[in-house]
């Protein structure tokens, strides 16, 4: 059985990665922006530090490559940068690798020494020292799981609840293997690859991804699975139940509990067992009872389970009335980790049967909606908070995801400028995720008194006024009794390696996400649809036939779950072409239509080759402008054909063409910003400005970007609106930037 031997305490929130090194020592990553490096020649008494980050570490991975030396230790988290490190001269990183638009949550090495990256921004990415080698797309959510084969093919698993097997950089086949997210890939030779999801089970694969067992004993996320290194029979899982489960020949042998969440687990070629929690410690587990720690050490640990608050969420709902009384904790357990609810004189309280102890051991108190430590996934992404934003347009409400510790304005003008907001609610958005988010501590067990996060009790009204109250502890952004942005910049905004003589950044750029309008009203879009059918001219109206392709366009639209596998049909299509062959002034809700669909992964595939007319040359741009993307068009027309090209900037395939046909577009919106006064519209065409800035600092185009900083010099200096100054700012920033 295994015991407690250590605890390595030093982080002050989540562990998030752990990995060993050849030299015994264990690497940690934590969302405190720091990695220790553990010492095994003094016990794991010390631990070197490693500063390099901006923002919450996701991974951490060993790496002895040719391409990498002397690097011996890579990273990747929040800041969106992956550092390259060597661990005997740990004081900066050796190099900073930049190219991903979003959070960098998982990494790899292959084979011949290559690196991996998986991103939240959907991509994957091949490193060879300084140089991306290729960009790998595929996946309609973030990629968090990475494992290179014995034969040279790498696996991606997604959100999108998709496990991908390349080879040579393609795609040879893709499987839906979990009804969630995938979040951890194991190498189990010589049979082939364990997966871990979010559905709760864990699923043995051959290499060509035969499906051959499936493990279930977990009660929520698995979020890490490791086995050992030198056995096929010992493997171990953790996760949002915070047990760690240790496998032996396919069973469950042994339950963990543990104070927190389990981020990440690894097994040494002793069979020790690591594990990295949600309260910031390390431990390791041990099956030589010569290294068992101390008694007050194993009492300390127990008095932390018995401490912890369990809701009615995490153990079911409950009929007081009919729990057992205390006296039920004569009765011996059947297994290992086995629990057991019983009503006490104080309360209700939750026990686990432990073998080696041969008794009950309390694990909590039992209370009603308190203490939900799950972190939320919004379209793929994991946040700590996720609120219901109220806009007051008759829709139902936006969600907009925070992280503890990001700058709440840089999160607020993301949204502002994602929701078509007006610029006016910058500080009442900001002060309200503050407000919401004080005296939060990561890995706290308790929610904030002022108002439930995780389900969105408290919905944000933007017309409604917002008292900032001054929060009752230390601030939760700069551990001080105030918060000041200018000195803590966003998670999103770093794009280069840090120095320590860099000015602080604004919060505003650079800036590396792109605008968006992905927010739909289909019902209103049918309704005109349907007004404007009759109008139609001869020969172009809809058919029932017709009316039936959009309902199943829409259908398949608000299904955002399945996108990973959802698919388009000619006939859908060529539905979609007739309305868009309609005269400019009821072309609109065609035009909105399409809108929507570009977002999807099929139709961004379908469009990208030659967009609707498919002959030689022929492009989605072509089309765009022929649509109306003129500064003659109807304003209706310009303005839906701008956030179309807006969307397409969230597609790597589209990305390539809008680089390739970046001064088509710009000189059609410089005319269209030119000739019209309409604050939507020309809130809609910066938006493409500022796209492409971004766009430009990972795809150079000097010729572009020249032409780019020119528009902007003669837009800036004479416009009066404050967002689509803001918007036109933060484009020249990012264009100095890169």
């Amino acid at each position: 059985m295994y015991r407690l031997s250590k605890e390595l305490s030093g982080h002050q929130a989540d562990v998030r990665s752990l990995c060993l090194l050849d030299n015994g020592k264990i690497c940690s990553a934590s969302r405190d922006n720091t990695i220790r490096v553990w010492d095994p020649t003094d016990n794991y008494e010390s631990s070197t530090v490693l500063h390099g980050h901006q923002s919450f570490l996701s991974t951490v991975i060993p790496i002895n490559s040719p391409y990498f030396a002397p690097a011996n230790l890579a990273s990747g988290g929040f800041d969106k940068i992956i550092n390259l490190w060597d661990t005997s001269n740990p004081s900066s990183p050796l190099v900073t690798l930049i190219g991903h638009e979003n959070v960098v949550c998982a990494l790899c090495t292959t084979h011949d020494g290559l690196l991996v990256s998986g991103s939240w921004d959907r991509t994957v990415r091949i490193w060879r020292g300084n140089e991306c080698l290729q960009v790998l797309t595929g996946h309609s959510h973030s990629v968090w799981a990475l494992l290179s084969l014995p034969n040279g093919d790498l696996l991606t698993g997604s959100a999108d609840k998709t496990i991908k097997i390349w080879r040579n950089y393609s795609a040879i086949k893709t499987f839906e293997a979990h009804t969630d997210c995938v979040r951890s890939l194991v190498l189990f030779n010589p049979v082939g690859f364990l997966s871990a999801s979010n559905d709760g089970t864990l699923k043995l694969w051959s290499f060509d991804g035969e499906s051959l067992r499936e493990f279930v004993g977990h009660t929520a996320y698995i979020y890490s699975a490791a086995i050992a290194p030198n056995s096929t029979s010992l493997f171990v899982s953790g996760g949002e139940d915070r047990e760690l489960k240790i496998w032996k020949d396919g069973e469950v042998g042994q339950s963990i509990l543990h104070p927190g969440v389990i981020w990440s687990l690894q097994i040494t070629g002793e069979e020790d067992i690591i594990s990295g929690c949600s309260d910031g410690v390390v431990r390791i587990w041990t099956k030589d009872q010569a290294r068992v720690a101390p008694s007050e050490i194993i009492s300390n640990f127990e008095r932390s389970l018995a401490s912890i608050k369990l809701s009615t969420d995490q153990v079911g709902e409950l009929n007081v009335n009919k729990l057992p009384a205390e006296d039920a904790l004569k009765i011996p357990g059947q297994q290992d980790g086995e629990n057991k609810i019983v009503r006490t004189a104080k309360g209700v309280e939750c026990y686990q049967w432990s073998i080696h102890s041969n008794s009950w051991i309390k694990i909590g108190d039992v209370v009603d909606a308190v203490g939900q430590s799950h972190r939320h996934l919004l379209q793929g992404k994991e946040y700590d908070h996720i609120f219901d934003v109220d806009l007051g347009d008759g829709n139902p409400p936006r969600k907009l995801g925070y992280n503890v510790g990001e700058n709440p304005y840089a999160t607020a003008q993301e949204f502002i400028w994602r929701e078509q907001l007006q610029q006016d609610y910058l500080d009442q958005i900001a002060d309200f995720i503050v407000k919401n988010t004080q005296g939060f501590t990561i890995g706290a067990q308790s929610a904030p008194a002022a108002v439930d996060p995780y389900t969105g009790g408290s919905r944000y009204i933007p017309n409604q006024p917002t008292t900032t109250q001054q929060p009752t502890g230390g601030d939760p952004f700069t551990g001080q009794s105030r918060y000041i942005p200018s000195q803590y910049g966003a998670a999103s905004n770093v794009n280069q390696t840090p120095q320590p003589t860099t000015p602080a950044q604004t919060g505003y750029t650079p800036t590396k996400s792109y605008v968006t309008y992905e927010t739909a009203s289909f019902p209103a879009l049918v309704k005109k649809l349907m007004e404007f059918n009759a109008q139609a001219p001869a020969g172009l109206g809809l058919t029932a036939d017709d009316q039936k392709e959009i309902d199943s366009i829409i259908s398949t639209l608000k299904d955002t779950s399945h996108y990973h596998s959802s698919k388009f049909y000619p006939s859908q299509y060529q539905t979609l072409t007739k309305i868009l062959s309609w005269p400019s002034e009821i072309r609109f809700p065609g035009i909105d239509l399409l809108r929507s669909l570009v977002v999807h992964p099929d139709a961004a595939e379908y469009l990208s080759k030659g967009g609707f007319n498919k002959t030689s040359g022929s492009t989605i741009i072509a089309d765009i402008i022929r649509l109306g993307f003129t500064s003659s068009a109807p304003t209706s027309c310009q303005m839906l054909l701008t956030r179309v090209l807006a969307n397409l900037f969230g597609h790597e395939q589209f990305r390539e063409i809008l680089q390739k046909e970046a001064e088509k577009v710009l000189e059609s919106a410089v005319d269209c910003m030119a000739a019209s006064n309409n604050k939507s519209l020309r809130q809609s065409l910066i938006s493409i400005f500022l796209n492409y800035s971004v766009l430009f600092i990972d795809h150079p185009n000097e010729e572009g970007k020249i032409q780019l900083l020119s528009s902007l010099a003669d837009l800036i200096p004479n416009e009066k609106d404050e967002d689509i100054l803001l918007r036109g700012l933060v484009a020249v920033g990012n264009l100095v930037s890169s």
